[in-house]
């Protein structure tokens, strides 16, 4: 900001205190007391508090306003007195008791009032509390002073204001001057940042170019194009440091928007510029770590691959085998390690770097092989031995357990992997690795299979004995005498509905088919295990088909003579459950007794009848169990909704009552305080109608109308309130009024005559200043008579206006 612009805001700011500050004025206060209101003390006192006061003010009294209404006549003395400097009149009519408080429109008189409303209020809280003892001339004073107050606060209220808006001011512009150094600063700070740069990229630049001349091929290239990169970098920061030099240079007579985008732009700059470097200086160190690894990746591959060809040498040697495929392995990664050399020899260290994971797997995939082949070299002595050790085991095995071996061939394995050892031998004369390993692994999988097949041929023999001695035990429990399955077919018949026995007789022919059955395969499993036979392994496979279908025999065999037991269980299950529902139900109907409640749900009902149908349906015969299942399960789907439903509906009682409490203490609060009259007989009727209803209806459940007669005898309470604040303000009036009366009577004894000095009263006229507070809050005065405005209040009841 320039200095044009301070010291225009400087002079905006002086002018503003000229123009907001208030001019004082000689305050002073003129008393025209016709009506002889005041008492010299009064008056002394009036004109000893108008000294300090910054309004001038104008009290003027009046006996009557000869059939004019006292607020017009108030406008009219405002508008008399208003051209000659005053701001506020106090008008008093003694013979009507009311005063107005006027004043001047569009100033600072109606700015410090507001309205004529708050006129009134004026004169209801300063003026009116000093007549009810009497003080009239302490209440023009109160009405003084409260105005001096109401200016003296929004006064002090526009300077605070006035000094705030300086102090921001100069906040501001001190503000807006640190806010451009600081922008200046930045763009100083981007210009250091712009030099890091340059020094930056330097160094990295020169050790591209350094290796750019060292090296060769590949390598040679790729740092040619980093070193084209890194000085793109350099060159666009030396422009743009030139640049911000230049824009500083005039920065100071520049915009703020123009100062803000040109930050941006060079802030974006010099952050991709950064980024570029640090880029480039990694895949730089990336380069530099590669060649300085290579040459000892070298040296780890040359060592490993000449103890590679040292140990196929040694083979060699020992067994005088040619080794054909090593051979050819190892040469592999001779070659790759050669490649590699040469490339590093001819300072190309990055594509040397590249060959190296070659060369490094043709390495190990030849250390790999070498070192099959010389683990299979010690093994295949032992494989032809491990073939007759199996065979002669088998062969005991066989002869202790007298086996025939009509399933299994071990011996056949034996001889297939006897004649893979030829196969196995010449794999690793050749020095093929991955066939000598396919080889060797199908020859041990033979070999223990053979003998493990034997073993388990012992097993399913064992196992199928065992397991058929424990089904031939259960199968003599299953009994289907056909008299005993007559009986228990007669009980079921008698006693329950069809649909639960209509399949009895079918299941038990299903059981006695399935019976005999097993039977014959039992039999049958039996001659598979004797020594003639030997088909332990079809047995066993039998015997598991026979230990499923007993358990379909059991399920049958159950189905058909204990059926009648099954159904008078369930049936003493759900005769417990119903009566378990129904006690739950009535539960809910204790609660409702308990709280005099009567709760016309449908629902309910519905659960009442589903429950009794159900206990009904369990004793007439034939019982139907499904059809009580059914009435059960749409009890228990409901009963939650209903106790809910309970639930809330007590709570809402409960919640109505205690309302309905409150109320009640309310009404007996306000019935002691009002006492035995009239009104309170008449109160007490339409609360005993309104008790009587409420209670009627909480009892029958119409909440929401029982919610109306509550918030009925709250509006009954609130009327006793009203009714019990009017009588107060009544009795404070009446009071009030009495103390008038008595005043003037002790200045009618003293004085007479009705247009005497002010210490003769108003004896002639009955007492003018007699008369005391009405009820009413007093005339506005009204009007707008030549732009005077004002309120008034009546003091001795009479004119219209609001409670007070």
């Amino acid at each position: 900001m320039n200095g044009r612009k301070q010291r225009t805001i400087v002079i905006f700011v002086v002018l503003c205190l000229v123009w907001m500050v208030p001019m004082q004025a000689f305050a002073s206060v003129t008393i025209e007391d016709e009506a002889n209101f005041f008492s010299a003390e009064e008056v002394a006192a009036i004109e000893a508090a108008a000294n300090d006061t910054y309004f001038n003010y104008y009290v003027s009294t009046v006996e009557g306003v000869d059939g004019q209404s006292s607020s017009n006549a108030a406008l009219e003395v405002i508008d008399r007195v208003g051209s000659e400097g005053y701001h506020y009149s106090i008008f008093i009519d003694a013979e009507a008791s009311e005063v107005y408080l006027n004043y001047i429109p569009n100033g600072e008189a109606e700015s410090v009032i507001g309205n004529e409303r708050n006129a009134v209020r004026i004169i209801d809280n300063e003026f009116l509390p000093a007549a009810a003892t009497g003080e009239y001339g302490q209440g023009v004073v109160n009405i003084m002073e409260h105005l001096e107050r109401e200016r003296t606060s929004g006064t002090v209220a526009t300077f605070l204001f006035v000094g705030a808006l300086m102090i921001a001011l100069v906040i501001a512009l001190f503000y807006l001057r640190a806010q451009k150094k600081k922008r200046l600063a930045h763009v100083q700070s981007l210009l250091d940042r712009q030099k890091r740069i340059l020094a930056d990229v330097l160094k990295p630049y020169h050790e591209a170019k350094e290796r750019v001349e060292l090296s060769r091929g590949n390598t040679q290239q790729l740092f040619s194009e980093k070193q084209e990169e890194l000085f793109a970098i350099l060159t666009n920061a030396q422009e743009q440091e030139q640049q911000i030099k230049t824009w500083l240079d005039g920065a100071g007579k520049k915009k703020k928007n123009d100062v803000l985008q040109a930050t941006v732009d060079f802030t974006n700059n010099i952050t991709a510029q950064e980024e570029q470097l640090e880029t480039k200086k990694e895949q730089l160190k990336e380069m530099f770590d590669q060649e300085l690894k290579i040459s000892g990746l070298i040296k780890a591959i040359e060592e490993k691959v000449k103890g590679v060809r040292d140990a196929l040498e040694e083979m060699k040697r020992k067994t005088n085998l040619p080794y054909t495929y090593l051979e050819r392995d190892i040469q592999v990664a001779e070659e790759k390690m050669t490649e590699m050399s040469s490339a590093d020899d001819s300072l190309d260290y990055l594509y040397a770097a590249q060959l190296a994971e070659a060369a490094e797997e043709a390495c190990a995939t030849a250390e790999t092989h070498a070192d099959q082949i010389k683990t299979l070299l010690a093994k295949e002595a032992e494989l032809i031995d491990r073939i007759d050790k199996q065979a002669r085991e088998i062969d005991h095995i066989v002869e202790r357990e007298q086996l025939q071996l009509k399933e299994e061939d071990p011996h056949a394995l034996l001889e297939a992997a006897r004649q893979s050892y030829s196969q196995l031998h010449h794999a690793i004369e050749v020095g093929n690795a991955k066939e000598a390993m396919y080889i060797y692994d199908s020859m041990d999988a033979a070999i223990n299979d053979a003998l493990q097949r034997v073993k388990q041929l012992l097993v399913y023999r064992d196992e199928t004995k065992k397991e058929l001695g424990e089904l031939q035990e259960q199968m003599r429990s299953i009994r289907l005498d056909p008299e005993s399955f007559r009986i228990q077919m007669d009980k079921v018949r008698h006693t329950y509905h069809s649909s639960h026995w209509h399949s009895i007789e079918s299941d038990y022919h299903e059981a006695t088919t399935l019976y005999d059955n097993m039977l014959h395969t039992m039999s049958n499993v039996d001659t598979m295990l004797q020594l003639d036979r030997q088909e332990y392994k079809k047995a066993n496979q039998t015997m598991q088909d026979l230990v499923a279908q007993y358990k379909t025999l059991s399920d049958l065999h159950g189905q058909s003579f204990y059926l009648f037991d099954r159904l008078e269980q369930q049936k003493q299950s759900l005769y417990r459950e119903a009566r378990a529902l129904n006690d739950t139900i009535q539960s809910l109907e204790h609660q409702l007794h308990h709280h005099r409640l009567r709760l016309n749900s449908h629902r309910m009902e519905e659960l009442y009848r589903s429950v009794n149908n159900a206990i009904r349906l369990l004793d007439v015969t034939p019982i139907e169990l499904f059809a009580v299942e059914d009435e059960l399960e749409h009890v228990k789907q409901e009963l939650p909704y209903v106790q809910k439903e309970v639930q809330s509906f007590i709570q809402d009682k409960e919640r109505l009552e205690r309302e309905w409490r409150d109320v009640s203490s309310s009404y007996q609060h306000m019935s002691r305080k009002l006492g035995l009259n009239f009104s309170q007989s008449t109160f007490k009727r339409r609360y005993d109608e309104s008790a009587r209803q409420v209670d009627y209806l909480i009892s029958e459940g119409q909440f929401a109308s029982a919610k109306r007669e509550v918030e009925l005898t709250r509006r009954l309470v609130d009327e006793m309130r009203d009714e019990e604040r009017r009588m107060a303000r009544k009795a404070a009036q009446t009071a009030a009024v009495l103390h008038t009366v008595n005043r003037n009577n002790n200045r009618n004894s003293r004085g007479g005559g009705s247009g005497g000095s002010r210490g003769g009263g108003f004896g002639g006229s009955g007492g003018s200043r007699g008369g005391g507070f009405g009820g009413s809050s007093g005339s506005r005065g009204g009007g707008r008579s030549m732009g005077g405005r004002g309120g008034g209040s009546s003091f001795r009841g009479k004119g219209g206006g609001r409670k007070f």
